[in-house]
């Protein structure tokens, strides 16, 4: 295989990269948010470090999945990654 078509390949398959990327964070949130309230605290960050061709649309999936369920989010961007902040706390 050439590089042209491994690039070929590599873009039609984005969509499964993209998929198993949201559902790894989801997952991490979730245990993060599951451990801070056990130890009474209201927000959680998480440093995502996302491949380039992916990273915007993971974390729009990120922020409307927990808006949806409530949450407030916050991204800030790092050098070479993103801080994801979900918060819980009322206001």
């Amino acid at each position: 295989m050439n590089a042209a078509e491994a690039r070929a390949c590599s873009d039609i398959n984005v969509s499964k990269l993209i998929k198993k990327k949201f559902g790894e964070a989801v997952s991490e949130i979730n245990t993060l948010i599951k451990n801070a309230t056990k130890i009474g605290e209201f927000s959680i960050n998480l440093r995502l470090i996302l491949p380039t061709v992916v990273k915007n649309e993971v974390i729009e999936q990120l922020v409307s999945h927990y808006r949806e369920l409530g949450y407030k989010i916050g991204t800030s961007e790092l050098s070479y990654s993103t801080l994801f902040m979900v918060s819980w706390e009322q206001e």
